[in-house]
């Protein structure tokens, strides 16, 4: 397995949709990224909360990997 990179997402679907992708796809944010048909610098973006997916790639990223659309909305820190 290669190196994983340092991701700290800021939300619950942040981290929910990270901890799929060092499962699923090594830690490849890329390879993951293509799978889904977006890029790698809209996802890192997304991965830490600097941008919310839409409600169509929030409910793809539901059925592709299990996080809930309502995740994206859910902040780490509020849990805290």
């Amino acid at each position: 397995m290669g190196r994983i990179a340092r991701v700290k997402p800021t939300t619950r679907g942040g981290k929910m949709l990270w901890d799929h992708i060092v499962e699923s796809h090594e830690g490849n944010q890329t390879q993951f990224a293509l799978s889904v048909d977006m890029t790698h610098g809209y996802l890192n973006h997304m991965l830490m909360g600097r941008k919310t997916p839409s409600l169509e790639l929030a409910a793809k990223l539901e059925r592709i990997a299990g996080v809930p659309c309502i995740a994206w909305m859910e902040s780490l820190e509020a849990a805290a």
